[in-house]
């Protein structure tokens, strides 16, 4: 289209088009949830902390879910964080079923988390 009658972004033929890219799925994503410690170190007397102290000041994985090294349904990611400490996001390609008790991740007791999700 010539625009020499343009001003701004108002065309004065006022003909205006949308592209619109559609992009098709077999399936919808699972949900994504990343876990936090809501006191995210053990000791917060530690100012500068070599990686060696931030390991063992912040809480692994066993920590937080006892059972995640049995658990070959979920793939976990550590993210790290001097503000939130060590992270976990859990996805999986599989629906989890209600019945089936070995599927879910225990969280252990005593450390309170933060849960936060996505559906992707």
């Amino acid at each position: 289209m010539n625009c020499q009658h343009c001003h701004g972004s108002q065309w004065r033929s006022e003909e205006t088009t949308i592209a619109i890219e559609i992009a098709q799925f077999d399936r919808l994503g699972l949900p994504t949830i990343t876990v936090c410690a809501q006191v995210p170190f053990k000791r917060l007397d530690l100012d500068a902390v070599t990686e060696e102290q931030y390991l063992a000041n912040t809480y692994d994985l066993a920590d937080i879910f006892p059972n995640a090294e049995s658990n070959a349904m979920w793939t976990i990611r550590e993210t790290r964080s001097f503000e939130m400490g060590r992270c976990y996001t859990l996805t999986t390609e599989e629906k989890v079923k209600a019945v089936c008790l070995d599927q879910y991740l225990l969280l252990r007791p005593g450390i309170d988390v933060n849960i936060y999700g996505k559906a992707i």
